[in-house]
């Protein structure tokens, strides 16, 4: 399953860069617990997890225990 990475977590003044919101492609159900990977062109792999559905739409808030890097921001990421 494939998601999109569209930002990170923020509020009015601050912004939480380990925490990503996802948008996901097709049907996801129950994605609470899985693994998202984003895999670098040095074929380093970065792991996070979905953690809690981001309001009433197809997004979803994902952890990392590195924060990504802002050019990710529109890129896929993988589902496990």
């Amino acid at each position: 399953m494939e998601a999109v990475f569209i930002g990170y977590r923020r509020g009015p003044k601050t912004q939480n860069p380990r925490e990503v919101l996802i948008r996901v492609r097709g049907n996801p159900g129950a994605l609470i617990g899985r693994k998202v990977y984003w895999v670098d062109p040095k074929g380093r792999r970065s792991v996070g997890v979905i953690v809690a559905k981001h309001g009433c739409g197809d997004v979803w808030r994902a952890r990392f225990k590195r924060p990504p890097p802002p050019q990710l921001i529109g890129s896929m990421l993988q589902i496990a």
